[in-house]
């Protein structure tokens, strides 16, 4: 049977990757969260730009229709 001995330095690598490990897992969560609300402005921007036009297109037809 194989023994492994784990010494103080390997259990302190061990830990300290680990920690690393889990800050960039939640940096990298957070970088998508934020991706996500900027792209989720952008389409409502995008939705509000639309609505203004087909506003303004009403009103040029309604201006059409009066002149």
């Amino acid at each position: 049977m194989l023994r492994y001995r784990i010494s103080k330095q390997m259990l302190k690598y061990a830990i300290v990757g680990y920690i690393v490990l889990m800050f960039l897992i939640l940096f990298e969560f957070n970088q998508m969260l934020s991706v996500k609300t900027h792209l989720e402005k952008k389409v409502a921007g995008i939705k509000t730009g639309i609505e203004k036009m087909e506003a303004y297109k009403k009103q040029l037809q309604n201006f059409e229709i009066t002149y």
